[in-house]
């Protein structure tokens, strides 16, 4: 790990999740509603049904794009190429489904349980990085301060 600030930045993770399910559940709602994806207005607030398979697949290729940026936060600050940073992401997102109970229960997962199930996975997958990674050398200055990766 980097240093003390780390819970800092996995709570960035977990919030990035969390902004990469929001804007699934937008494109679901403006899917045409199936069985499985429906949209129905409740007191004036929408209402939107995923289906875990798609939340899990979006997820998965959302946090692989941007965990992998070329001047994102593990490409600068730990040891890790272009080529090997998906399938990194991908194995740590596998134990991160895994422990992320609400995926394993449900078919479909509400805007609310998507959120907290998009956070859970955005940190455990962000902390599990952290500690499988060995750290650049010399660190980049901006790795020294997780308000830079804000």
């Amino acid at each position: 790990m980097l240093g003390r600030w780390s819970w800092q930045l996995v709570s960035f993770f977990g919030a990035f999740a969390c902004v990469i399910v929001v804007t699934s559940i937008s494109a679901a709602a403006n899917e045409k509603p199936s069985r499985k994806t429906s949209t129905s207005r409740n007191v004036g607030i929408l209402k939107t049904e995923i289906r875990v398979s798609d939340f899990k697949k979006n997820l998965s290729n959302d946090l692989k794009r941007t965990m992998c940026e070329k001047d994102g936060y593990f490409r600068s600050c730990y040891r890790l190429e272009e080529s090997e940073c998906p399938s990194v992401v991908e194995t740590h997102l596998t134990g991160c489904f895994q422990k992320t109970s609400s995926l394993s229960v449900a078919k479909t997962l509400g805007e609310k349980k998507s959120i907290e199930a998009a956070e859970q996975v955005g940190t455990c997958v962000g902390t599990e990085m952290e500690k499988k990674l060995s750290p650049n050398s010399p660190l980049p200055q901006k790795c020294k301060d997780w308000r830079a990766w804000l």
